[in-house]
């Protein structure tokens, strides 16, 4: 079951982003946390995206190809911090869901 984060950016709120459900192991938490490139950060996050409805600075949709190149004409200061906001979103969501036991 995929978590749906939707868009609270000015301008972007027909935008979403679709995350799985699990894994959300702590090391990618712990790396996202200690780091200190944008670049790094959302190289992380894309990996736990499912899906997503993205527009571009000229309102044209980005095709879900979950790849740091396919960003390069998305709003830095709009949607970039957004998405970095939504992974944090949809880990607090994912925190009410029922989860499966861990495997030993």
């Amino acid at each position: 079951m995929a978590i749906r984060i939707d868009c609270t950016a000015d301008g972007y709120s027909e935008c979403w982003i679709e995350y799985r459900s699990e894994p959300w192991p702590f090391k990618d938490r712990r790396r996202i946390l200690s780091s200190s490139s944008d670049i790094e950060t959302l190289e992380i996050i894309l990996g736990y995206m499912t899906a997503w409805n993205l527009k571009d600075v000229d309102g044209k949709e980005v095709p879900f190809v979950p790849s740091i190149d396919s960003l390069d004409n998305v709003d830095d200061t709009r949607l970039v911090s957004w998405i970095v906001a939504s992974w944090f979103m949809a880990r607090a969501e994912r925190s009410a869901l029922p989860k499966a036991p861990s495997k030993p």
